[in-house]
């Protein structure tokens, strides 16, 4: 059975609960959060499309985990990149026609005219 109870107004009213002691973040989302504010210092180093960066990959680290989590820092930052394979990495630099993956459908425009 429900119970219901009038009490204060102030409670609704209320806008800061008290809040819980946050715990600390692991070792691994410390590592993360390291590694996205890395991805950040590069994406601002970029500003034209001769500037290119080598990103080395870990023995720990897996290279599809790594490429999102670069591909998701640049989309916050409003950056379009381009990310290449490398042997033991990436290769990073901004956008252009050329560095554009022509993999998937094809857009309308080209369909219709070929």
């Amino acid at each position: 059975m429900v119970k219901v109870r009038r009490v204060s107004a102030t409670l609704m009213d209320k806008q800061n609960a008290p809040s819980k002691s946050q715990r600390p973040l692991s070792p691994r989302a410390l590592e993360r959060q390291k590694q996205e504010r890395q991805f950040e210092r590069l994406l601002r180093k970029l500003r034209s499309p001769d500037d290119v960066f080598e990103i080395d990959l870990g023995p720990e680290e897996k290279a599809v985990t790594v490429r999102q989590r670069l591909l998701q820092v640049a989309r916050g930052a409003a950056i379009d990149v381009a990310v290449r394979r490398r042997e033991n990495g990436f290769l990073v630099g901004l956008m252009t026609p050329d560095r554009k993956e022509r993999r998937g459908r094809r857009s309308s425009k080209t369909t219709a005219a070929g």
